[in-house]
Parts: C-alpha cells; sequence; structure tokens
C-alpha cells in the first residue's frame, strides 16, 4: 500500500512576495540614506571653516618682506619687517630657518599685523641651527571662524644677511 503525504500549508502569492521585498528594498534604502546624510553633515561642518580659511588665503592674505631681513648671531635672533598688503588681520606668523650643513629649526611669532599694517617681527632660533642663517621661511596664520589656518602657498622665503 502506498502512502501519500499531504500539505495542506499554502505559500505566500507571488504579488505578496514582490510587495515584501520591494518595501525591505526601500527601507533599507532610507536607512542608508538618513546615515549617509548625518555621516557627510559632520563632516562638513567639521571641515567647512579650514576649506573656507584656505580660500580666504589665497583670495585675502598677501605679505612682503620690508626693509629689514637679517639675524644676530649673539642672541640667535632674527629680525624682519613684513608687511601685510591685503585686507585680512594675519595673527600669527610660522618661520623655518634655514642654516650652514641643512640645519633647520621651527618657530612661531605670536606678532600680529592688521591688514595694510606692517611690524618687524623677531623669531628666536636655538642653538641648533649652524652658523651662518642662511635663509627664513616666513608663513602667515589667520583666524577664520576660531580655526587657526597657515596660508603655506604665500610664503616668504628671505635671504638673510648679518646685523650691522
Amino acid at each position: 500500500m502506498k502512502k501519500v503525504l499531504s500539505y495542506n500549508k499554502k505559500a505566500i502569492s507571488p504579488l505578496i512576495a514582490t510587495v515584501l521585498l520591494i518595501g525591505f528594498a526601500i527601507s533599507l534604502a532610507v536607512i542608508v540614506i538618513f546615515w549617509g546624510r548625518g555621516l557627510i553633515t559632520g563632516i562638513l561642518e567639521k571641515e567647512a571653516p579650514f576649506s573656507q580659511g584656505k580660500l580666504e588665503c589665497e583670495t585675502n592674505t598677501a605679505i612682503d618682506i620690508g626693509d629689514v631681513a637679517c639675524y644676530e648671531p649673539e642672541n640667535f635672533l632674527i629680525k624682519v619687517e613684513v608687511k601685510n598688503e591685503k585686507n585680512t588681520n594675519i595673527q600669527k606668523f610660522r618661520a623655518n630657518i634655514y642654516g650652514g650643513q641643512d640645519s633647520s629649526f621651527s618657530t612661531v611669532s605670536a606678532s600680529s599685523i592688521d591688514s595694510f599694517g606692517k611690524r618687524i617681527l623677531n623669531f628666536k632660533y636655538g642653538s641648533t641651527i649652524i652658523e651662518p642663517v642662511e635663509r627664513i621661511e616666513i608663513l602667515p596664520i589667520i583666524l577664520y571662524e576660531n580655526v587657526e589656518v597657515t596660508c603655506a602657498s604665500k610664503k616668504l622665503d628671505v635671504v638673510l644677511i648679518q646685523c650691522k
């Protein structure tokens, strides 16, 4: 005698299965979109002031050297007159000082220069510089929305002589 197995279970219809799959795909897409939007918004809020500051560097920042550019070896001091030629206030200056035998030293001057102003900046350098001091690179630092931005593209490379 043959035994016949009978199942009384029915599967869901193809139409309902399709609707469920489309609903799941839409739900997943909405979750990914909101997650991505939050991620991108967070990055933009964090990086926007820095990017705007870089733009401010390119468009409204320019410096030049005045009449003074020398060093005093006995005081480990460099004096450079810097002129601000644009309408952005410069908050600080970063200096990279180069001496003999490829010795170098980096420092920051807290001196600020208002728009279209000029000032003699004093940079102290350490004894790690091998005399004579040959040159100095001066990079302006501006403050944009409470973010310090170094204007590396606006650096000045100045050859120094010994002060008289």
